[in-house]
């Protein structure tokens, strides 16, 4: 991709922004954009279209235009979803198309994927019958059965190879009549529980296998009222009685038919289910069963079914058994599972042995992250063979927690409970390298858009962002455009990461539409300073004579103090003092001159106060909201003048003004608020104290906070102020 063009319409915050990105000296664009001009809906749009939807105006319902186009090889073409990655500044969850590309290498994946999908569709089968004969939602079905055998601690598809010898075709219970809902639904367990059911069914369990034990035929937990039908059923299919062969049973009697033995059966069944006891516990646990639907279709089984009965003695086994005779009933089906999870689980573990034989991807990922990053966690791959074998699509991580006296190992959810965001936030970069590593064994070209993504960092992994983002810039199929609000992170990419001037953008944000403009202050923004100062000073450049007051005035504080002349006449330049007024042009020139070596002339001397409220002014016209630092700081300066001028004219105790020696703004205003505590204005005056220092003073050299202030916000409170004082001065 040489080039990025894009024309967006009513797309989220975005009014209209028209631009073509040039990749075509570097594979990287930044753009500094302070926070709500368009970073945010410039990433959701392109998200949109990775997701194949379509960017939207949500305030207002506009008509929405999305037009991105690419240049590769001189022709325009629409770009695709696959061809976007949008990287966004925080998530809590992220979802992995490409993780399990990590695993192996692209030839053992494919094979895995082979061997998986067979896995996958042979158990939505089983697990489909499984629901159709439990009446349970297909849904619950792999919970509920683990929740069932949880003594075997194992995954669906082990339990499964642990219960295969007992998956021999002999239906001890009848589940197409006999269904799991029904019988362990939730009111049906209860009425169970009932401390007098629950003795009776106790008791009709003990004298139900009482005359087990006295029958001629059947005998406890070996050949039941089913093993016996289904013996019948079987000898009779295979044509055992047709050839004239005939079962002798224990008591020496005779049986040449199926109906026969279905008949004894039967008849052995009635003389011990009419026993008058066992009929007595039987009622009294019949008897309850009218209360609600569930329970009358369990009274319907147990009346065709008294069997089960001692059975309800212990509900986990009896759910187990229940299972069991489903994968009986379903046998070939449970068979043809195992036959394909065996056969592939081996070839699995060999695709893991050749995979531990390679340089594998996702070790170099860890391996990445543990060494750049500076959190308090190290992070580790474990159990390769369940990441595979147990149905999951990415790798399984391990985090190792600790200081220099401890370590403990934890899962994600722990380590999120005690991390701080910026910590979250490592651990969420570490799910971004995976992506972005996946993508790049793909390599296919891809545009990745970062939002704001070394927001709340620290230093220390804030570099070791840009460290990474310099390794991406490598290859070549990676396009990048890398947004920011953070100033010194954007000046941090453009020196560290070399991206060329002409791919660093700022963004200025007009009324109705967002415009990206050429970066500024990529350098320091005082030798730009300096060199727009040598010679004369023309009119666009007297705005920066007036911003450069505050730093020269830092630069004699660091090299004389305080106490220097100079020091305090700049001073008087940012208050309003006794000789504020009086101060002249020529004033600058000399110190700038001393101190700054910057060489300028002046063609009239004015008072600096008059050059400041007329640059003020001129600002105040201008309709753009833009990101120009000279313009900013002069309107802050004029605005605590302004404000200073007005509470000084309020404040009646002048002997008090006149023992202020520091923090002038900050205490004329808690001795006009003592005075004028009803005044309206003392909203606008508290913005004005809190607002024009940073501005003024640019946080020692740094200027990363005014410039993400908005013009039009400074605007709006040198007006209000104005207008306050231009109502005192006429009256």
């Amino acid at each position: 991709m040489e080039k990025l063009v894009v024309d967006l319409e009513n797309c989220y915050g975005i009014c209209k922004l028209e631009y073509e990105f040039d990749f075509s000296r570097q594979n990287g664009c930044l753009i500094y954009a302070s926070n709500g001009t368009m970073k945010t809906s410039f990433a959701k749009t392109f998200l949109d279209i990775s997701n194949s939807d379509m960017p939207s105006d949500r305030i207002y319902g506009r008509p929405t235009t999305a037009n991105i186009q690419k240049m590769d090889n001189g022709t325009l073409l629409t770009i695709e979803p696959e061809d976007i990655f949008v990287i966004e500044s925080f998530k809590d969850e992220f979802n992995f198309e490409k993780i399990s590309r990590l695993l192996v290498n692209n030839e053992l994946k494919n094979k895995y994927d082979r061997l998986f999908n067979d896995i996958q569709k042979a158990k939505d089968r089983l697990i489909k019958k499984m629901a159709s004969l439990s009446k349970l939602r297909q849904a619950d079905v792999e919970e509920k059965f683990i929740e069932d055998f949880k003594d075997y601690d194992d995954s669906f598809l082990d339990i499964l190879i642990s219960l295969e010898d007992k998956i021999d075709g002999n239906i001890e219970i009848p589940v197409k009549d006999i269904r799991y809902k029904v019988i362990f639904d939730d009111r049906v367990i209860n009425f169970i529980k009932n401390d007098e059911i629950f003795n009776s069914i106790d008791e009709y369990s003990a004298k139900y296998s009482e005359l087990i034990d006295k029958s001629a035929i059947f005998e406890k937990n070996v050949f039941t009222h089913n093993n016996a039908i289904t013996v019948g059923k079987d000898l009779d299919k295979n044509g055992f009685f047709k050839a004239k062969h005939q079962v002798t049973l224990k008591t020496g009697t005779l049986i040449k038919s199926k109906i026969e033995l279905e008949k004894l059966i039967d008849e052995e069944k009635e003389d011990i289910l009419s026993d008058d006891r066992l009929k007595e516990l039987f009622e009294k646990i019949d008897s309850g069963l009218d209360r609600n639907n569930e329970a009358r279709e369990f009274k319907r089984i147990i009346g065709n079914y008294p069997e089960i009965i001692p059975e309800l003695n212990d509900i986990p086994k009896f759910k187990q058994s229940i299972w069991i005779s489903i994968f009986n009933t379903e046998k070939e089906i449970f068979s043809g599972l195992i036959g394909i999870y065996k056969n592939g689980k081996d070839d699995i573990e060999e695709i893991i042995r050749e995979a531990k034989d390679e340089e594998s991807s996702w070790r170099a990922v860890i391996e990445l992250f543990n060494k750049r990053f500076f959190v308090p966690f190290k992070v580790n791959l474990i159990n390769q063979e369940d990441v595979v074998l147990k149905d999951k699509v990415k790798p399984t991580v391990e985090f190792i927690y600790g200081d220099d006296t401890e370590e403990k190992c934890m899962n994600k959810d722990e380590l999120l409970g005690i991390l701080s965001n910026g910590e979250k936030k490592a651990l969420y970069l570490l799910n971004v390298i995976y992506e972005i590593e996946a993508r790049k064994l793909d390599g296919n070209p891809v545009l990745i858009i970062l939002d704001d993504i070394a927001d709340s960092f620290d230093y220390q992994n804030k570099y070791a962002i840009v460290e990474y983002l310099n390794d991406i810039l490598k290859e070549d199929f990676f396009k990048l455009i890398i947004l920011t609000h953070n100033f010194d992170f954007y000046r941090t990419v453009h020196s560290r990461l070399n991206i060329p001037r002409d791919n660093c953008h700022m963004v200025l944000k007009e009324p109705n539409e967002i415009k990206i403009v050429p970066g500024q202050y990529l350098n320091s923004a005082f030798n730009f300073w300096k060199r727009q100062l040598n010679g004369n000073i023309a009119n666009n450049h007297k705005r920066t004579l007036i911003a450069a007051i505050p730093f020269v005035r830092n630069l004699i504080e660091y090299v004389d103090g305080k106490d220097s002349n100079d020091y305090k006449l700049l001073t008087d330049l940012l208050h309003i003092k006794e000789n504020s007024a009086s101060r002249r042009l020529s004033d600058l020139q000399r110190i700038y001159t001393d101190v700054w070596n910057a060489n300028f002339r002046i063609d009239d001397d004015d008072t600096i106060f008059d050059l400041i409220f007329h640059e003020a002014e001129s600002i105040i016209g201008e309709n753009i909201d833009g990101i120009n630092l000279e313009n900013k700081i002069t309107l802050s300066i004029a605005i605590r003048l302004i404000a200073e001028d007005y509470m000084i004219s309020k404040i009646s105790d002048t002997d008090a003004i006149s023992e202020i020696r520091s923090y002038q703004t900050r205490n004329l205003y808690k001795l006009f608020k003592e005075e004028n505590n009803i005044d309206p204005i003392i909203s606008t005056l508290e913005q004005v104290n809190l607002m024009t220092p940073e501005n003024i003073h640019m946080n020692s050299f740094m200027y990363e906070p005014i410039l993400d202030m908005s013009d039009n916000h400074l605007k709006n409170l040198y007006n209000e102020i104005k207008e306050a004082n231009d109502a005192r001065n006429s009256t």
